[in-house]
């Protein structure tokens, strides 16, 4: 897998951002927004290429993805076999990033199906994240299940960013909003945004993001 890299031109970067796109697009797909954003939060962004892989609910058709899909509107409907492939992806990702920088905080995010990799993912990662940003996704989850690592404890879990488009027709909003409380009744700190748009961002959507991240960082509004 390759990636693109996005960092602050005088090497003064404040954290790093891991960012993992969307069915069917690659590593670039968010690389004008990682840039764009480079004045506001100097930081270095990963955005990593998925695989090819046949995809279910496209009829079988190759395609970047993080994961095969065969149902979008459970949480239950996915290959876990290429879950987990991707997670180990994520997982030495983040170690190879902590090792660069160990004093640089790490947040993990994605769109749609990066999302969903990021909430099955960030909870348990190898070292502590700063925090984990879900837009247009959902918490996948095994039957019976919520999805979050067994013994999971709140006060050790990153906040979580969740941000939705009420139009969507891609990811279901009510598959979100059940994600959302999932993690709500664990304890976990969710920041949850939904925005009058369908599968996609706006811009009103990375200004919250940016504002959520700042007060992570501990940086303070002017």
């Amino acid at each position: 897998m390759d990636r693109v890299i996005v960092e602050p031109d005088a090497n003064n970067s404040i954290g790093t951002v891991i960012f993992l796109h969307g069915l069917g697009a690659n590593g670039h797909d968010f690389e004008p927004i990682a840039r764009q954003l480079q004045p506001v939060l100097p930081m270095r962004w990963v955005l990593p290429h998925a695989p090819q892989m046949p995809v279910t609910i496209n009829g079988g058709m190759p395609m970047p993805a993080w994961y095969d899909i065969t149902d979008l509107s459970r949480a239950n409907g996915v290959d876990w076999d290429s879950v987990e492939r991707t997670r180990e992806f994520v997982r030495k990702t983040i170690v190879e990033e902590h090792a660069r920088n160990p004093q640089l905080p790490i947040f993990l995010g994605g769109f749609s199906q990066g999302a969903a990799i990021t909430l099955g993912t960030g909870f348990d990662a190898p070292v502590p994240l700063k925090g984990l940003v879900a837009l247009s996704g959902y918490l996948i989850a095994e039957d019976g299940k919520n999805g979050l690592p067994e013994g999971l404890k709140a006060e050790d879990a990153p906040p979580v960013f969740m941000g939705h488009g009420d139009w969507d027709d891609v990811v279901p909003p009510e598959l979100a909003t059940q994600s959302c409380k999932a993690m709500t009744e664990a304890g976990l700190h969710v920041e949850w945004h939904n925005y009058p748009m369908p599968h996609s961002v706006c811009p009103r959507e990375l200004q919250d993001l940016v504002f959520w991240m700042m007060k992570q960082l501990g940086i303070k509004l002017v």
